[in-house]
């Protein structure tokens, strides 16, 4: 597949706020949505106060809130409860739309974007776009050794031309029992592929079992990716039938502007040599990457 055309990315400035959120203790609450909530509130209140700093105004901003991660870009129960917490109390603010959590969830899991591909800032912002909001809140936890959790928030603006970035750090003092930082990835699983194509078996990858591709193009970028600046690996698999034919494509971690759609399009017009059983062609399960780059 022939290069996409080189893009010239021009540098902006990077204006960022870093505003200290203070230290907040207090006694365990009975609930403990209620509890994290009332920790977040400071910081929430910063948000709101401070906003207008990226052009994100009262009444005339609404704001996409991912899913907060640990420093490895890996989501957490405690950080979808912190960006639930931080929605929660922007709402009650009045000044500022919120896209609805559930809304999020449905477009991440059609496109199958997990949350470190929705950390990237081209994503964020097509995912910003198509839930029609012009701010992007975000953010990293991480458990301190004295068990105090720190916590930074970025609100940033969705428009690639303002490179504007509101910046708060800061530490919440919390209950530890309350704090789940084990991984959350927020994708169903897929049902398993089928266990038999055509009367045979299908076999794992491996243990003597290598299917082989002599014809491999690569599916294609799509206009709308490239003008989003969209880029990034694919993980898909599939089953090459004893046929050498690749079926049953599916998508395990997406991207979005029709570049899973055209994942999907492209294996089936592979060449491959099937993987061989006791002298036998077999169907094999195999799991393979689309590395979609910007040049």
């Amino acid at each position: 597949m022939p290069l996409p055309k080189k893009l010239t990315l021009v540098l902006l400035s990077f204006v960022s706020f870093l505003i200290p959120l203070p230290v907040y203790s207090q006694q365990p609450l009975p609930s403990r949505d209620a509890t994290i909530a009332h920790a977040l509130a400071p910081l929430a209140r910063q948000i709101a106060d401070n906003a207008d700093q990226i052009g994100c105004r009262p009444g005339k901003c609404r704001i996409l809130a991912l899913n907060f991660t640990s420093p490895d870009k890996i989501c957490t129960e405690f950080g979808i409860q912190v960006a639930d917490g931080l929605t929660s109390d922007l709402l009650r603010d009045q000044s500022f739309a919120i896209v609805d959590r559930d809304d999020l969830r449905t477009l991440v899991r059609k496109e199958r974007l997990s949350s470190d591909t929705q950390q990237s800032p081209s994503i964020s912002r097509w995912l910003a776009d198509k839930l029609h909001a012009n701010a992007v809140l975000a953010g990293e936890i991480e458990k301190d050794p004295d068990g105090s959790i720190a916590i930074a928030a970025r609100l940033f603006s969705a428009s690639p031309n303002k490179n504007k970035t509101l910046s708060l750090k800061g530490t919440l003092q919390i209950d530890s029992s309350l704090v789940d930082l084990s991984s959350a990835e927020d994708l169903p699983p897929l049902p398993p592929l089928p266990n038999a194509i055509d009367g045979q078996a299908v076999y794992p990858i491996g243990a003597g079992i290598w299917p082989r591709c002599s014809y491999m193009p690569n599916p294609a970028f799509t206009n709308a990716a490239r003008e989003a600046h969209i880029s990034g690996i694919i993980l898909a698999e599939a089953i090459i039938g004893s046929d050498g034919r690749v079926r049953n494509v599916r998508i395990l971690k997406g991207l979005p502007a029709g570049l899973n759609e055209n994942t999907l399009n492209t294996p089936p017009s592979w060449r491959c040599t099937p993987g061989q059983w006791e002298s036998k062609s077999v169907p094999t399960k195999v799991v393979f990457e689309v590395n979609f780059r910007l040049y």
